[in-house]
């Protein structure tokens, strides 16, 4: 009984332990993610620009999540997501996207205008406040505001 006892309670404090280290080894590969993009915090952008055209009351957005090189957002009418890399001369790459598929009509030439955009992206400059993705041939596609937390 007495070796039950001890081996149960050198069992939970290494799990104790163990845990313990896992964290601080998991904040310091998050950490040095943060850093390989470049200064983009987690965070939503409102798109107030399409094209070069007001969107800013059709209340689209993109949510970056740099520790997962991942965007997600409202395109219109569906949800969606999609990875992306950012290189050191702020050209970035933006993978398939993956959406809901509800239909809604009044809103299908928009969404389409989206995600044609979203593949045509290059490049993208962020500051604290803003975005702007543009297009090879350096046509501004997007532009938004950071949503206030």
């Amino acid at each position: 009984m007495y070796y039950l006892k001890l081996f149960s309670f050198s069992f939970f404090m290494f799990a104790l332990l163990n845990q313990n280290g896992c964290n601080k080894k998991e904040k310091s590969v998050t950490e040095n993610k943060q850093e390989e993009t470049h200064g983009i915090d987690k965070g939503k952008f409102w798109i107030t620009s399409l094209n070069e055209k007001d969107v800013s009351k059709e209340k689209l957005y993109m949510v970056f999540d740099p520790e997962t090189n991942r965007i997600s957002g409202y395109s219109g009418c569906n949800t969606f997501s999609c990875t992306y890399t950012l290189n050191d001369d702020n050209t970035i790459s933006i993978g398939m996207a993956m959406a809901s598929k509800m239909y809604c009509e009044n809103n299908d030439a928009l969404e389409r205008e989206f995600f044609k955009a979203l593949s045509n992206i290059k490049t993208a400059t962020f500051s604290n406040t803003e975005i702007t993705l543009k297009s090879d041939n350096k046509k501004e596609v997007f532009k938004g505001q950071k949503a206030k937390d």
